[in-house]
């Protein structure tokens, strides 16, 4: 299986993923009496601040969003949200408002970033972009692991969220 078609695999899984996740209206405590020895305090990132990780050789960050119906107690869907080419997370997440939907709905939602870099001579040049493998952007000619970073996003979140 070819880069880009690993890549679509693996953004559509997600999807599917998350939006099972998000059907479910009971979002009542499945883990049981084990917890009842932890706080149910989450520690809540800041929504209008960058969180930001080096993977391979890159600064990736993201915005993270977490309701405040969620504690630590609480198993809920994360679900992440793309930006379109020469967009950025914050734009992406003011354009949807997914911020209200996640309130509605008891779910974590993280916002990642593209890559921009000046001077990389791509179509596109200085845009925050993903690399979709054939075309266009600076994470296509920079060859960026989008898939990587995606993935260690999401080992992430499972860890600091579990």
């Amino acid at each position: 299986m070819g880069r880009v078609s690993a890549a679509y695999c693996l953004v559509l899984l997600l999807i599917c993923s998350f939006t099972v996740g998000c059907l479910e209206s009971n979002n009542s405590d499945v883990n049981g009496d084990f917890l009842s020895d932890y706080s149910d305090e989450i520690e809540r990132p800041n929504p209008n601040q960058y969180e930001c990780l080096e993977f391979d050789e890159w600064e990736r960050c993201w915005l993270t969003y977490i309701p405040e119906s969620v504690n630590a107690s609480s198993s809920v869907p994360v679900l992440f949200e793309l930006h379109g080419w020469s967009a950025s997370a914050f734009e992406m997440r003011n354009i949807t408002g997914l911020q209200e939907f996640a309130d509605e709905k008891g779910i974590i939602v993280v916002h990642p970033e593209g890559i921009a870099f000046e001077g990389s001579g791509a179509f596109g040049d200085g845009e925050e972009s993903w690399n979709g493998g054939h075309c266009c952007g600076d994470a296509a000619v920079l060859d960026v692991d989008d898939v990587g970073f995606l993935s260690l996003l999401i080992a992430k979140m499972i860890e600091e969220y579990p």
